[in-house]
């Protein structure tokens, strides 16, 4: 109700850490609901449809953690522009800030919008494309690939800016325009599958011993697969698994994995199977066969030849002599 009631201006939530608990420390939803533009549909006790929120505003957060962590989906990773605050004070004295912006709390916000009619549409499209070229050769420049999605909400906040500082505050303090292209988030930041992989690598580290046994063939645990000429084979319910932990689709990684000739398929991939036969500690088992980054798993593929014994370089005075010992 409240974005309904703002439509266009922006709505600031303070201490998102509060509401961190009921989320389980996945924002993806709230994100989601947030930037949906729109609310839901609900019926009124006539039987009849309520009125249908719309929004399209700014939403500024803050918080004690990020808001972005490895299983956000990138769509939710997508619609926000994080910045981390350095160590230290803001301000000289906060007090005296405060002070400032209560004797002048709503000034600054109508003389923006009066400025906003006055240049008129026409002018500000001109000086957020302006930004947009910036932003995009400076992508072309360091060879990188930018969101889309990110790139123009910047140009954006760079036009505002801009705005702010050259006929409202007239202070000549701009916004760094290379601290706010480091902000952006690359593609394969975003990219769903790209995280899933690391995940999985990641995953498949942290649970080393359910890959590769000990010396003796024995596994420490679940049984999860093996790493074997650069691959990491994995059992498909392990794979699930993974899956879950992670927040990412399984089919939809295999599909992108197979397209980018990370997956060793057999024969079966004409009966549309992603998964091969592998036998592991004598039983066989339907696997998912990922590669693994170069140059891993090739090593610890196979256990160690080492039996953890060392050779005796004395003799050393037994207590019994081979006759003694009963049979």
């Amino acid at each position: 109700m409240r974005l309904d009631f703002l439509n266009h201006l922006p709505l600031a939530i303070d201490d998102l850490s509060q509401i961190q608990h009921r989320v389980r420390d996945d924002f993806s939803e709230f994100v989601y609901n947030l930037c949906a533009g729109g609310g839901k549909e609900r019926s009124n006790t006539s039987i009849g449809l309520q009125r249908q929120r719309y929004w399209k505003n700014v939403i500024l957060t803050n918080a004690e953690r990020s808001l972005v962590n490895e299983t956000m989906s990138g769509g939710a990773i997508n619609r926000i522009i994080e910045m981390e605050a350095a160590e230290g004070n803001f301000f000289a004295s906060g007090a005296d800030v405060v002070d400032c912006i209560r004797e002048n709390y709503g000034h600054a916000g109508r003389a923006f919008i009066e400025l906003v009619r006055e240049l008129g549409e026409k002018e500000l499209v001109r000086i957020q494309q302006e930004f947009l070229d910036r932003l995009y050769a400076r992508q072309r420049e360091r060879g990188e690939e930018k969101e889309e999605k990110q790139l123009i909400p910047m140009s954006i906040l760079l036009t505002a800016d801009r705005l702010a500082a050259e006929h409202i505050f007239r202070d000549g303090v701009y916004l760094d325009f290379d601290a706010c292209y480091r902000l952006l988030k690359s593609r394969n930041d975003v990219s769903e599958e790209e995280r899933a992989y690391a995940f999985i690598l990641s995953d498949i580290d942290l649970h080393r011993n359910n890959f590769v046994p000990d010396v003796y063939g024995a596994y420490r645990g679940e049984v999860w697969g093996c790493l074997e000429n650069g691959y990491a084979v994995i059992n498909r319910l392990a794979f699930q698994g993974m899956a879950e932990r992670g927040n990412f689709s399984a089919k939809g990684f295999l599909t992108w994995a197979e397209r980018h000739g990370l997956l060793q398929v057999g024969e079966e991939k004409r009966q549309n199977r992603v998964t091969k036969s592998k036998r592991l500690q004598g039983k066989v088992m339907r696997c998912i066969f990922l590669k693994l980054d170069a140059g891993e798993g090739q090593e610890e593929a196979e256990p160690p030849e080492s039996n953890d014994f060392e050779p005796v370089q004395e003799e050393l005075e037994l207590p019994f002599t081979p006759g003694d010992v009963p049979s």
